[in-house]
């Protein structure tokens, strides 16, 4: 199933290499290397043999059909023209989630060196934080503040999140003692970087919701009932031990008890948009109002209309804003997609790293569209359309099973 000759693979490794190492660090520095790809992969490969891969696959019509549906939509919209073209950019991730699949599929050689690349980026992203930490400079900033350095906190937490379980397959599966304990440590600073010294709690709830997957998938019997009070117990500690994890939390359940009386704050925020944006979706309900629809037809359900410069950039929540603006059709697409991811890591043949990173990326993508926007957010599409196309491609064939274990053993 190789889509490239061997003879000609050598600069679309080291492409692809670069591109997962970039994304992760900035959201327009990983366009060339994507571009390198694209003209590597339309030079060399038979676009030929796409067309079968893709017509044998139901997984990937979903995000073709959930972008045909956002160009569907453009023409009619009560959108402005600037509003519609960055749904249009936006979302033609999907189209790049499919093409890194089909890049990828089969392709041992090109899935590790993507994956070396965004664990490179990783422990970059994890050492500047701590350097930050421990040392505050005027170059980099401190992190006093709890603030990112690369992007937002938020996708930060998410991509340090996954991280964590990439980290903690070094842990186990290097093969030299040395290697086992750095990695060890770099999974402490990892976790730690989250839960002690980052204002998001997003990155909380998806910390966990790795590791409940990982266990749930991994473990059975009484390994399970073990495993689960050790991780209890850890997230205790975690707790006890972190000032900042308990401001936050403490904060939170503030924001939630006030939400009736103060809906600008976090959490009044979110749930004020769960209130308004199904008013929207009930009045088109089955095809919605439009790509980029939302930016100005939400004002019409609001409350307070004067609020709507604060309210009308996106619902945080994924499925209510495509419901919205593409109705129960496109929301119904994207659950299916993520819906797809799942079923692709329980029916896989790989190995079990590739098919615990394939479940806890469609858990991360799934639970964070409750509160978060991730397709139309930037860095947090890159992360889970770049991601899914190359672990998809993992969990593919029979012939990348061994793939997970060589990259687990560093």
């Amino acid at each position: 199933m190789n889509l490239l000759s061997p003879n000609h693979d050598r600069w679309l490794v080291v492409a692809l290499a670069a591109l997962f190492f970039l994304f992760p660090l900035s959201k327009s520095l990983y366009v060339l290397p994507l571009l390198f790809v694209a003209a590597l992969s339309f030079k060399y490969a038979s676009p030929f043999q796409w067309w079968p891969l893709i017509r044998s696959r139901p997984l990937l019509w979903v995000p073709l059909a959930l972008y045909a549906l956002i160009l569907l939509h453009s023409p009619g919209s009560p959108a402005s023209t600037d509003e519609i073209f960055e749904h249009l950019r936006k979302y033609a991730r999907l189209l790049i989630f499919v093409f890194l699949f089909l890049v990828f599929v089969g392709e041992e050689q090109r899935q590790r060196a993507a994956l070396k690349g965004f664990t490179a980026a990783m422990v970059v992203i994890v050492g500047l934080t701590w350097f930050r930490i421990v040392w505050p400079n005027d170059l980099l900033g401190s992190q006093t503040d709890g603030s990112a350095l690369f992007g937002d906190y938020i996708t930060q937490n998410i991509m340090v999140a996954f991280f964590t379980l990439i980290a903690f397959h070094h842990a186990r599966h290097s093969l030299k003692r040395w290697m086992r304990l750095t990695w060890s440590v770099v999974l402490v600073l990892s976790i730690t970087s989250i839960t002690h010294h980052s204002i998001g709690r997003t990155g909380l709830v998806l910390l966990l919701a790795v590791w409940l997957t990982y266990f749930a998938f991994v473990l059975r019997g009484w390994k399970l009932i073990m495993g689960t009070v050790a991780l209890s117990l850890l997230a205790y500690s975690v707790y006890a031990t972190s000032d900042h994890l308990q401001s936050r939390l403490n904060q939170a359940l503030a924001e939630a008890r006030h939400a009736e009386v103060d809906n600008l704050s976090s959490f009044g925020h979110r749930l004020y948009n769960y209130r308004t944006t199904p008013r929207m979706i009930l009045d088109k309900p089955i095809f919605g109002h439009g790509t980029g629809s939302y930016h100005s037809q939400i004002c019409r359900y609001l409350y307070r209309v004067e609020q709507c410069p604060v309210f009308q950039r996106h619902p945080h929540n994924q499925f209510l804003f495509l419901a919205a603006e593409h109705g129960l059709v496109g929301g119904g697409l994207y659950l299916a997609l993520i819906v797809g991811l799942f079923l692709y890591a329980f029916k896989s043949r790989s190995s079990l790293s590739s098919r615990t990173n394939l479940l806890a990326l469609a858990v991360l993508m799934l639970v964070d569209s409750m509160f978060n926007s991730p397709l139309f957010s930037s860095r947090e599409s890159q992360f889970f359309t770049f991601m899914a196309g190359l672990f998809l491609a993992m969990n593919e064939s029979v012939t990348t099973r061994h793939v997970g274990v060589d990259s687990e053993r560093g």
